[in-house]
């Protein structure tokens, strides 16, 4: 195995892992939030907190984590090609970290953006059923991702699987984009000015916090149009909406009956916490366990 070879499967495995620890970290706000998303009914920390009572003393501590086992089976390839194409490109596309031109922080961006879009692509059915699985109050519909995805297949049919995705696409670019550059940017910086502390793994998750927070704020409505197309189905089927619509309208309802910011940003200042807490986890698992596969890491 060549050394590239070699590289491209490190930052694989190490995507991997970071994506399914971050993810599992997180699983209780995105059981939660996904109650709003789905939904037009409005976002409120004490509506949040009474919803998180109810579904612990109605269904547990364990059902916080309800339709993560779809998220893992999604986020292992989808993270694992996410950091590893995105590595790739890095190498290929913007090596020189000497170079301070526009340009390369261009194709820093693109290299984000069209990591993204490839992972997202190819992982997107698990996360439409992790949608369906944790958007249930009650009465649920599915016992588990393989009952989910029968279901859905023999009601629905195959394309249901990808309700959303062109929306989902944008803001999954937008979001990756933005997150990896401004990583990237700023990672740099510390190895060139202060390399002592560049590698910790406090500043591998603080970097990573902070740069998950700039890209909420940008992929963060196309996020919501995705969810509320990937659950209109289900929502129509129990009778809390009295029709199907495309995107195009979900867009055009979201703003006449919600407004942007309780529409568009319903529940972003949860993501807030969320996200960087995520984005943290994953770059402090992603960087050591690359450094434990290979000693000569140095990002």
């Amino acid at each position: 195995m060549s050394n590239k070879q070699k590289d491209y499967w490190t930052s694989f495995i190490s995507g991997g892992c970071a994506g399914v620890c971050a993810k599992t970290v997180i699983s209780p706000f995105e059981r939660i939030k996904l109650l709003y998303l789905t939904r037009s009914t409005q976002f409120t920390y004490k509506a949040a907190i009474q919803d998180a009572i109810y579904v612990y003393q109605h269904h547990g501590l364990i059902n916080f984590w309800r339709g993560n086992q779809a998220n893992v089976l999604r986020i292992f390839p989808q993270s694992a090609i996410n950091f590893s194409t995105f590595d790739y490109l890095r190498r290929r596309f913007a090596p020189d970290r000497e170079d301070k031109t526009i340009m390369r922080k261009i194709r820093l961006f693109l290299c984000g953006l069209t990591s993204g879009i490839v992972a997202q692509s190819i992982a997107y059915p698990f996360d439409f059923l992790r949608t369906r699985l944790a958007m249930q109050k009650d009465a649920f519909l599915y016992k588990n991702i393989y009952d989910a995805a029968l279901k859905i297949y023999k009601i629905e049919g195959f394309m249901s699987f990808y309700s959303g995705l062109p929306i989902g696409i944008i803001g999954v670019g937008i979001y990756h984009g933005s997150g990896f550059f401004s990583f990237t940017l700023m990672k740099e910086y510390l190895l060139e000015q202060y390399p002592w502390v560049a590698k910790h793994k406090s500043t591998d998750f603080a970097i990573g916090a902070s740069g998950a927070i700039i890209a909420q704020v940008l992929a963060y409505p196309f996020d919501i149009v995705k969810k509320r197309m990937q659950g209109q189905n289900v929502l129509f089927q129990q009778g809390e909406i009295q029709a199907m619509t495309s995107t195009w309208m979900q867009i055009k309802t979201i703003y006449r009956v919600e407004g942007i910011i309780k529409g568009f940003y319903k529940g972003v200042s949860l993501n807030f916490i969320k996200a960087p807490l995520s984005s943290g986890t994953a770059w402090t698992v992603k960087n050591s366990v690359n450094r434990l596969l290979n000693k000569n890491y140095d990002f």
